[in-house]
């Protein structure tokens, strides 16, 4: 995961905060080798969920933009630099999502994971150039509350969305996610 953010193009200053929640997998070991490259942050301990990890790196965070991957998850080549691309030239749109595909040690899954999502695919969606597109708040809102369309670590959002909206909710144990979404999506 930290390599694959490393290896970003199209974009400079990336500050990389890997927050261990507490694990017994020898996490402090293994961020050695990117010590000068990354902050680290350690809860004292394990909170059972994501969202307390994940509110501990929005409030790390000194970016203009904000990227959340998890660890068993990777970015393909440029994928900060075109997310990062299409929120400066619409400085409007707070956030930015992207498909992406599951795997597994026996390779990639069959299709991309919008492939599963018919109702993602049934908003109307506005071309904002060759391959960007907007959604419409109102039809997100509607479909995300049968659907959680949006991955996780193929977000990208402006701090600023971050001050407005707050953290995801702590008591939440699954699901934090979606609510975060959909809190943004009443809104934008």
């Amino acid at each position: 995961a930290i390599d694959s953010i490393l290896a970003q193009t199209g974009v400079s200053g990336i500050e990389v905060i890997v927050v261990d929640d507490a694990s017994s997998d020898d996490t402090p070991h293994a961020l050695e080798t990117y010590r000068d490259r990354i902050v680290s942050c350690l809860l004292p301990v394990n909170t059972g969920g994501p969202a307390e990890p994940r509110n501990a790196g929005l409030r790390l965070a000194r970016g203009e933009f904000i990227a959340i991957l998890d660890a068993d998850d990777v970015m393909l080549p440029g994928k900060l630099g075109e997310q990062c691309a299409l929120l400066r030239q619409h400085p409007d749109i707070p956030l930015v999502f992207t498909n992406f595909r599951n795997f597994s040690a026996e390779g990639p899954a069959p299709q991309a994971f919008l492939a599963d999502h018919p109702r993602f695919h049934a908003v109307d969606w506005e071309p904002l150039g060759e391959s960007w597109y907007r959604l419409p708040a109102e039809r997100v809102f509607e479909t995300l509350l049968v659907d959680n369309f949006v991955g996780t670590s193929g977000v990208v959002m402006r701090r600023s969305l971050v001050e407005e909206i707050g953290c995801f909710d702590v008591e939440l144990r699954c699901g934090e996610d979606l609510d975060y979404w959909i809190r943004i999506s009443r809104r934008h």
